[in-house]
């Protein structure tokens, strides 16, 4: 099979995976990033095929050829804009359990952290 075919198929797939939603279950997001990142390690081994071979032209079908790169210009396109924003949305929701769990750590034990504008708390003898 043509290499550039090869990698079209597997960018189609990477493409459709990263276009469905991401899961709200945590072991299902896992699963779903394991994926990912699955596909993105084959397509680049492709990648790295295709540039080793170089870019000999295909006799037979040029114009199949070119459509191939064409379409995985377009798809390579969405594919970045889709993971950046998965990644904005997994950072934010981090971000979000982090702070939940800072603050339930100060209505826990208020006096842990630092003292404000050098108020200290002491025992009166």
């Amino acid at each position: 099979m043509d290499p550039v075919k090869r990698l079209y198929l597997q960018t189609k797939k990477l493409h459709q995976h990263v276009t469905a939603d991401l899961p709200e279950d945590m072991a299902a997001r896992e699963k779903y990033i394991r994926r990912t990142q699955q596909l993105l390690e084959r397509r680049g081994r492709l990648m790295e095929k295709l540039e080793q071979e170089g870019s000999r032209a295909d006799e037979e079908h040029p114009e199949t050829r070119q459509r191939y790169t064409e379409e995985i210009g377009r798809m390579n396109e969405e594919i970045n804009e889709e993971m950046n924003a998965k990644r904005f949305t997994i950072r934010g929701e981090y971000n979000r359990t982090k702070n939940r769990r800072v603050t339930g750590r100060k209505y826990k034990n208020p006096y842990e952290g630092p003292t404000v504008d050098g108020l200290f708390f002491d025992k009166k003898n």
